[in-house]
């Protein structure tokens, strides 16, 4: 055992001398490659400034790289693309790139003129500032007119499914709605088992604030905990209904007086009225619903006035 204990230190040992022997020819590889790069590196670090974008073009860096290539390229030096470019700072916001662009040729022209050239030599140029000043206002009239235009139809889509929500969940939980019915509307057809649970049991307990004109707030608690306006397990929402008489009559006996007025999921709604409904009884129905629409049984009949 101490025989082969041995020989598998020995076979680490050669393996990290060989090891170290590779990492040095590494170095010095890399040693060469230092010595071979030495002399643009000391051409870049003498720039005042290595690197300096301008309208997207590494132009000290491309200088530096032309001075230390142009030696040793004499075969190329006459095509066009070996001959450094001059330096183009134009902004690159469209708004500051117009002004520019617009002052730009001005001073140009006055340059020209005052030098004797000939002003046909600035005629493609002049058609380019042209071309360019009537695309540019188009373009930012169009872009504001599809943003205003995007924000209208945000906030019509965002309404209209505000408005649908409700009468989807209305027409989920009435008891006559059938899956042919939800199947024809395009809703939810909810399976026999989604949600489990039930009906709800509980009713919940309608309080009515009429303290504020033509306003009413409601707060919705459960009878089994009327202190919290916390919703029974499994519950979604409360359905609201509300049906409208003359002062002092009573509500009406038949569920089928009684409009659908929305649904609320944290226990507390504000309802206003318009100056009509001033001095009428208002007389309100709530019902539990269930994740999968099932409904529960009716509260009592909350009646108050509508201040006028």
């Amino acid at each position: 055992m101490a025989i082969q204990l041995i020989r598998a230190l020995g076979q680490l040992i050669r393996t990290l001398t060989q090891l170290v022997r590779t990492l040095g020819q590494l170095i010095r590889a890399l040693g060469q490659l230092i010595r071979t790069l030495e002399q643009p590196i000391r051409t870049l670090a003498r720039l005042k400034r290595p690197v300096g974008w301008a309208d997207g073009e590494v132009i000290r860096a491309a200088r530096a790289v032309g001075r230390v290539c142009w030696p040793i390229t004499p075969a190329v030096r006459p095509f066009p693309e070996c001959i450094l470019m001059a330096e183009r700072r134009f902004p690159r916001p469209d708004g500051d790139f117009s002004a520019y662009m617009i002052h730009y040729f001005q001073a140009v022209k006055t340059w020209w003129v005052g030098h004797g050239l000939d002003l046909g030599g600035l005629s493609a140029l002049e058609a380019a500032l042209n071309a360019w000043v009537a695309a540019y206002p188009a373009h930012t009239a169009a872009q504001a007119a599809a943003g205003s235009a995007r924000e209208r139809k945000d906030a019509a889509r965002a309404e209209l499914e505000q408005q649908a929500r409700p009468i989807t969940s209305f027409i989920q939980s009435f008891p006559a709605t059938t899956d042919a019915d939800r199947a024809t509307i395009g809703i939810t057809i909810r399976s026999a088992g989604a949600g489990g649970g039930g009906s709800p049991t509980s009713v919940p307990l309608v309080i009515v604030n009429a303290g504020e004109r033509l306003t009413h707030g409601l707060r919705l608690s459960d009878e089994s905990t009327p202190t919290r306006r916390a919703r029974p397990r499994g519950v979604e929402r409360a359905e609201v209904f509300v049906a409208l008489t003359p002062s002092m009559q009573p509500a009406p006996a038949s569920i089928e007086s009684y409009r659908y007025l929305g649904s609320t999921s944290d226990g507390a709604t504000v309802l206003s009225f318009t100056s009509d409904k001033g001095g009428m009884q208002a007389h309100y129905l709530a019902r539990w619903v269930t994740r999968r629409g099932a409904p529960g049984p009716w509260s009592a009949t909350a009646s108050a006035t509508i201040a006028a």
